[in-house]
Formats: structure tokens, C-alpha cells, sequence
């Protein structure tokens, strides 16, 4: 079963003077992102639902709109670089980040061209925006709002009642990452929780961060949406179900393909929000004068068919407060 809300921030307050889309040369703006659809169902998903939303304001792929597209595809370190080809070009007339890293990297080269960013958390702790309401500069967009930390750790205890030990996959160079996991050191302080973590920049750091794991021994695991863990993902989920660990990931695809649960906002309808934005900034409306959305509905995702594996019995409180239910 699956309810799915998504309530903006501000209302689209600002209307722009109208701007034939149907004749002209064809508008383009730049793409930098993760994972290309043709890797990975998810992000084929994701790049379906930001083509949608594109339509439903006019703007079509390859005929008045031209999509300059950079992938790192795990390679961290490419981001800096694509950005600077993106922000070279004299024809890019915005750019869309998708995620922290991306968002930053286009940042620190332009302060004209308007930069879309999507599912970034904590985007006015890490200094992309002044605030959500009045953003100011040239980045304005959604953010992915790293879930709620302190409902990640209630969903856990309900799995395991005696929880104590809990272990943290996320980035140190993410600055949404970063950010959520101070955040979350400082409340299982509070809760008198042991938490122990790992940081993954790149795809090598994988397999030492799942040995530490191995040797620890937490009673369970909590992913963040990093690009690593999330081009990962099934290869979390099957360890960590050889280990007989409960996991929980911030994004419903990290449950869909394996992890036990997951919670956190619908990554396809930000994608899907994406086109408002598109069209308004290409319609001339400043960055700096859109409103960050952000998403106020989470999703909580179970998969039945780990639960099972690793012999867990899910309480039926929380099976029926779940919004999809994988079996």
C-alpha cells in the first residue's frame, strides 16, 4: 500500500512573462549527477519522473530543450571537473546537481548561472542557500532533508527493543551528510547509544567499512543516501542479511532492493518537482527568488522478504503504519 504527499514549502508565488517554447532555437541547460539511467533502474526511474516533469510545463527532450548531461558514476572525483566543463560553456543556461557533491562543485564555479539542486540535505547548514524561503544567490531548488534522525533511531528500537549499538554508513566530504550525522552522533549521545561509522567517498571504501562492521558487531545499520551506499545498495542489503543485521536506509529504493527498511521523502516526485523549477528559471525568474521546497511526508518502506531472512518479526504496529510493504 503506498500514500505519497509532497507539499512545497511556498506556493508558486512568482509568475514570470511568458516565453514561447514552441519556436526558437532549442534551450539547454546541464545535467551533473551520480549515476546514468542506463546503470540503474532507480535512477532510470528518476530521470523518467524529471522527464515528466519537464512535459508538464512544456519543455520536451530534443526538440526545445537540450539536456548536456555529466555522470561521475562513482568516481567522486569527477564532479570538480564536469562542473568546470559545464560552467565553461556559453550555451548552459542553468545547471540541475543532483545531491550535495554536485551542488557544490557547480557553486564554487559560478555565481551566475542558476543551479537547481535536488535532494541536497541541509542545504542552509551547508551554506548553498541563506534560507529556505529567501534562498538569495543563484541556487534555489529541493531539498532531500536527511530524514528525521531521531524518528531513524525510534523505527530501530522498535525493531530491537535493546538497542545500544548502532553503526553509521555516510560521507565526511558530503556536506548533507556530514551535517546529519553530527547531528545524529549528538542524539544517540543523548539516548545512550554506541555508535560507531564509516565514510564512504569512494567505491573502495566499501569493503573495509563492511569489515568494520563485521567486527563490531552493532545490533544494526543505518545508511545515509550517499552515492556510494546508494550505487551499492544491494550489496549492503546482501551482506548485511548474511550478518542478520537489521538495516534502515534514508531513501525507499535502499528498502525496495533489500535493505530491511527504509524512511524518507520519494526521490522520483522531487525529480518529478524538478520541471517547476526548469521552467521557471529558464522563464527568466531569479534563483535567489524561488523558495527551497522541501519535502514534509516521509515514506516508510518494509521489505517483508529480509525481515524474513534474517528471522526478524516485524511488529504489527509498524506494519501498519508502513506506506509500501515488499514481499
Amino acid at each position: 500500500m503506498r500514500r505519497r504527499e509532497f507539499i512545497a514549502v511556498s506556493a508558486a508565488l512568482i509568475v514570470a512573462p511568458p516565453r514561447s517554447r514552441a519556436q526558437g532555437k532549442p534551450r539547454r541547460i546541464g545535467y551533473l549527477g551520480g549515476t546514468p539511467p542506463l546503470s540503474d533502474p532507480a535512477s532510470k526511474r528518476f530521470r523518467a519522473a524529471f522527464l515528466e516533469g519537464l512535459r508538464q510545463y512544456g519543455w520536451v527532450e530534443g526538440q526545445n530543450l537540450l539536456i548536456e548531461d555529466r555522470w561521475v558514476e562513482g568516481h567522486t572525483e569527477r564532479y570538480g571537473r564536469y562542473a568546470e566543463e559545464l560552467v565553461s560553456r556559453s550555451d548552459i543556461e542553468l545547471i540541475v546537481a543532483a545531491g550535495s557533491q554536485a551542488t557544490i562543485e557547480a557553486k564554487t564555479r559560478t555565481t551566475t548561472i542558476p543551479i537547481l539542486m535536488l535532494f541536497v540535505s541541509h542545504p542552509v547548514g551547508a551554506g548553498f542557500v541563506a534560507s529556505l524561503a529567501r534562498p538569495g544567490g543563484n541556487v534555489t531548488g529541493i531539498s532531500g532533508q536527511l530524514g528525521d534522525i531521531e524518528k531513524s533511531f525510534e523505527l530501530l528500537r522498535e525493531l530491537v527493543p535493546d538497542l545500544h549499538r548502532v553503526f553509521v554508513l555516510w560521507q565526511s566530504d558530503n556536506p548533507g551528510s556530514r551535517l546529519g550525522f553530527e547531528n545524529q552522533s549528538k542524539l544517540a549521545t543523548r539516548l545512550g547509544l554506541s555508535l560507531s561509522s564509516a565514510s564512504l567517498s569512494r567505491d573502495s571504501d566499501l569493503e573495509p567499512a563492511l569489515a568494520s562492521i563485521a567486527a563490531d558487531l552493532p545490533q544494526a545499520l543505518h545508511v545515509h543516501p550517499v552515492p556510494v551506499a546508494f550505487r551499492r545498495r544491494q550489496q549492503i542489503a546482501t551482506f548485511a542479511a548474511a550478518q542478520h543485521l537489521p538495516t534502515l536506509g534514508d531513501a525507499s529504493e535502499f528498502a525496495r532492493d533489500g535493505l530491511l527498511l527504509s524512511y524518507g521523502p520519494d526521490i522520483a516526485t522531487i525529480y518529478r518537482r524538478a520541471g517547476f523549477y526548469v521552467d521557471r528559471l529558464l522563464r527568466g525568474v531569479k534563483a535567489g527568488e524561488l523558495p527551497v521546497e522541501q519535502p514534509t511526508k516521509f515514506e516508510l518502506v518494509i521489505n517483508l522478504r529480509t525481515a524474513k531472512s534474517i528471522g526478524l518479526t516485524i511488529p504489527p504496529s509498524l506494519l501498519a503504519r508502513a506506506d509500501e510493504l515488499i514481499e
